[in-house]
């Protein structure tokens, strides 16, 4: 578990390097850059409900996953 790190943190995901990135709070300008990256690196990111970030985002929280196959796990034990 890693506690700050920002964008840091999406790129180790991006590598491979961590699976999970979560974050509550968040502004467009905090992820809007980095969904093109996350998918591309054939990850997930959406809220924590599993929904698109869009401009729209109320939620204000940002899960990004390295398997997207992880998500219904994590998203279960994040809204529990």
């Amino acid at each position: 578990m890693s506690w700050g790190g920002d964008c840091y943190n999406y790129g180790l995901l991006a590598l491979g390097q961590i699976d999970i990135v979560f974050e509550y709070g968040n502004k467009i300008w905090d992820w809007a850059a980095l969904v093109p990256i996350i998918n591309g690196a054939g990850g997930s990111i959406t809220d924590w409900k599993g929904n698109p970030l869009t401009l729209q985002n109320k939620n204000k929280s940002v899960l990004a996953l390295g398997d997207p196959n992880l998500k219904q796990d994590v998203i279960s034990i994040l809204n529990s």
